[in-house]
């Protein structure tokens, strides 16, 4: 039997949409992914647009907040894909809005963006 290499093990990441379209989503939607350590940031971002439905508008500002959770055994799959999720898709530009209400910082983020930190009086 051969040693495993990290080509061999896949990884399972959270993607949660924090904010976007001047909103804060409250609960957060969210998918999780299979991926493995060969893939590319474009190929992780391009499953996003698809679990989302949407395409990255750098003028709506979507930000997501990405957490690998943990190792798999086996073969990664030849692109990023789908597990799981939760939460609704918000329509990319506009009326048809779903998920959650617009609020302050939700709980839970990692001082990562400066908008993540609580605000000093």
């Amino acid at each position: 039997m051969r040693p495993e290499r990290a080509a061999d093990r896949s990884l399972s990441i959270e993607v949660e949409l924090v904010t976007g379209r001047g909103r804060t989503w409250w609960p957060r939607p969210g998918r999780v992914f299979a991926a493995g350590p060969a893939h590319t940031f474009a190929q992780l971002a391009g499953a996003v647009d698809r679990a989302f439905a949407y395409v990255f508008d750098l003028g709506a500002d979507w930000t997501h907040l990405c957490t690998v959770r943990r190792e798999h055994a086996g073969r990664p799959p030849a692109l990023p894909a789908l597990r799981d999720g939760w939460g609704d898709r918000p329509d990319q530009y506009g009326p048809g809005v779903g998920g959650g209400a617009a609020c302050g910082v939700p709980p839970g983020l990692p001082p990562l963006l400066a908008s993540w930190r609580p605000r000093r009086p």
